[in-house]
């Protein structure tokens, strides 16, 4: 048994999935993985539980339902917490791990350790497959959100990057810490759940977090653009009462700053629907409105791996 397992949740992309476990089984750190998979219909549950037959290291469980990403990672960090691992390393199944990501991120982690430094989590720096920083990923520091200067920066000062938030795209988190500060909200479904996890860790419970430079992942995204109602496809609005609701609570916990920052974003993309959206427009605008109200008195409980020791 190694320190630390990799947890994958996956979902209908089995080619994508073969490829993250294969960059990960060729870490030049070990890890044991454990793919946590939200009852595909494709041939996922076949080929995973088949593979892990051969291979010792990897552990397969079938949720049994469509938790979404958040009551996925939810499920997949109790059960690493659960297993005894000292580490869970949490990725998307559409994420490719450079050979030393992980030894990257376990160096950091005796570094800090050795200098009596106690940190919430490390994260890679989360790259789309033309190289450029990926969008939807970028990990916000304390003044703004990641920019590939300050990467450079830090590689060429061989530094860590303080920061704020994360996204679940490969994240090092101490079992102590999901411990503490409990699971990531099943409620959520999709969206907003790592934001409003990592900001619990680093606002709430003000413990340290970093960008470890030398640690890299593509993230295989189909564009390298980030979300927007205002000019998505018809048949994805509704997958935004999601993020409009979730953001509503996270952000509300993140300061009162950027909730009047994710305020002024919303009413902007409610006039933008009017103005550019080319369809949909009254649906696109009640979604807003709706989900945003919903999101007011949307008020789900933390979970913990074993409460009664919090």
């Amino acid at each position: 048994m190694n320190s630390t397992i990799a947890v994958i949740v996956t979902y209908n992309r089995l080619a994508l999935l073969k490829e993250g476990i294969q960059a990960l089984l060729g870490q030049s750190s070990d890890c044991d993985i454990l793919i946590v998979d939200n009852a595909s219909t494709d041939e996922t549950s076949h080929w995973a539980q088949e593979f892990a037959k051969t291979h010792p290291s990897i552990y397969y469980e079938n949720t049994g339902a469509n938790l979404g990403g958040a009551g996925g990672f939810n499920y997949g960090m109790r059960r690493g917490v659960e297993m005894g691992y000292d580490y869970v390393w949490i990725m998307d199944d559409d994420a490719i791990a450079q050979p030393n990501a992980l030894e990257e991120l376990l160096a950091e982690n005796t570094s800090l350790r050795d200098q009596n430094k106690s940190y919430g989590f490390l994260a890679s720096v989360v790259y789309w497959t033309d190289g450029s920083l990926c969008e939807m990923n970028r990990q916000r520091t304390h003044t703004h959100y990641l920019l590939l200067e300050d990467v450079q920066k830090a590689l060429a000062d061989n530094t860590l990057i303080p920061i704020e938030t994360a996204t679940f795209v490969s994240l090092l988190i101490p079992s102590d810490t999901i411990r503490k500060v409990g699971l990531p909200i099943k409620e959520f479904f999709i969206w907003s759940d790592d934001v409003e996890y990592t900001v619990r860790i680093t606002i709430q419970y003000k413990m340290p977090a970093y960008i470890v430079p030398k640690s890299a992942i593509i993230h295989k995204t189909k564009n390298n653009a980030g979300s927007d109602i205002v000019m998505d496809d018809a048949e994805r609005i509704d997958r935004y009462r999601y993020a409009i609701r979730n953001g509503n609570y996270a952000y509300r916990h993140y300061g009162a700053r950027h909730y009047c920052a994710y305020l002024y974003n919303l009413a902007k993309s409610w006039i933008m629907v009017w103005i550019r959206s080319k369809d949909h427009k009254i649906k696109r605008s009640h979604v807003i409105i709706s989900s945003f109200w919903k999101g007011l008195f949307f008020h789900p409980q933390v979970e913990y791996v074993d409460k009664k020791d919090f």
